[in-house]
């Protein structure tokens, strides 16, 4: 069915919360601006105007300079917010489209539908050896020490230096 004559998919496009005048404002919004060029507009004899063409507020009376200022308003923030969610929906359109390597000269890029995404790869095998721990050292006998002097000094310089790491990164998580 034709959009234009379906009445629910009139309703949807121009809803019936807004006024008349607000969507002919919508629908003349560039030739308006054009016309205006900058010029401050008299909402008086603009209300006129619009009342002999049958065009009505939210009330179904004759538009007022004041409530049409504020349609005014309105109708430019309405045409503004549809051309942002135009331009992200294009730009949405251009992430995934045709690489420039690939299209003709002076076309314009077609969207690409995301295929499916692929399965997950199958998990690995796991083994069902039990792990087995290496074995305990010997105990140490009387007066043996672990590492041998030269051993420990590195083991206290890598603490000091892991320490000093720690307390760096501390202090910029305090401040931060």
């Amino acid at each position: 069915m034709d959009p234009k004559r379906d009445p629910l998919m009139r309703e949807i496009q121009k809803s019936s919360v807004r006024s008349p005048a607000f969507w002919w404002m919508v629908e003349h919004h560039d030739e308006i601006v054009a016309r205006a060029a900058g010029g401050r507009l008299n909402w008086t004899v603009l209300c006129r105007l619009l009342a002999d063409r049958g065009l009505v507020d939210g009330r179904g009376a004759p538009p007022t300079a004041a409530g049409a200022r504020k349609t005014w308003q309105r109708v430019r923030a309405e045409v503004r917010r549809r051309a942002e969610w135009e331009a992200a929906r294009a730009a949405e359109r251009s992430k995934v489209s045709v690489p420039p390597a690939r299209r003709k000269p002076g076309s314009v890029p077609a969207y690409v539908v995301p295929g499916p995404t692929p399965p997950a790869p199958a998990p690995t095998p796991r083994s069902t050896t039990p792990v087995s721990f290496p074995a305990s050292p010997a105990p140490l006998a009387d007066g043996e020490e672990e590492y041998t002097p030269e051993e420990r000094a590195r083991i206290e310089a890598a603490k000091a230096e892991v320490r000093a790491q720690f307390r760096k990164s501390d202090e910029k998580f305090r401040l931060g």
